[in-house]
């Protein structure tokens, strides 16, 4: 007998390819997640992790921490830039911002990062994960200071959960 035709296994092939052709599509172009930007800045004095949902917050955190206001970077870009300039009076009208205040000093090498903020439906909760390792000894303890980590957040929040998560890395 003579086979005329698509084969039933040549039709599962090429219905399986178009599956996978169609989900690679999908996290490729559909499935694209903002990239997470984050800013770091030190100061000698160590606050706890902070929601900080208006302006003048803000001002009393640095003024209280003598934070230096010009000593603040990107961690994306690694550009620096002024606290208060940048998280102004009209950064607050739309957004919100957590804080997170790492201990850090020279004995140790330490590895921190935002690695992921997660809404839930109505965009009222945020949960910060956060890594935050130390590393093996690297010398005599000489200084010591406090990474401060600031998370942009969207204005609807109401409240933040912040969630140390030293297994993604």
């Amino acid at each position: 007998m003579e086979n005329k035709g698509i084969s039933k296994s040549s039709i599962i092939f090429i219905i399986v390819v178009i599956i996978i052709i169609i989900a690679i599509l999908y996290f490729m172009f559909f499935n694209k997640r903002e990239k997470l930007e984050y800013f770091s800045a030190q100061s000698s004095i160590s606050v706890s992790n902070s929601f900080i949902q208006e302006y003048k917050d803000l001002n009393k955190i640095i003024k209280r921490n003598s934070m230096e206001e010009t000593n603040m970077v990107s961690q994306s870009t690694y550009k620096k830039y002024n606290i208060l300039d940048y998280f102004n009076e009209s950064f607050f009208e739309e957004k919100k911002l957590a804080i997170i205040c790492l201990y850090e000093d020279d004995s140790k090498g330490y590895m921190s990062s935002i690695d992921d903020v997660i809404y839930n439906k109505d965009k009222t909760e945020a949960t910060i994960l956060y890594t935050y390792k130390n590393d093996g000894y690297a010398g005599n303890l000489t200084k010591t200071w406090n990474n401060y980590l600031f998370v942009a957040l969207d204005g609807k929040v109401e409240n933040v959960v912040f969630k140390l998560d030293n297994e993604k890395k």
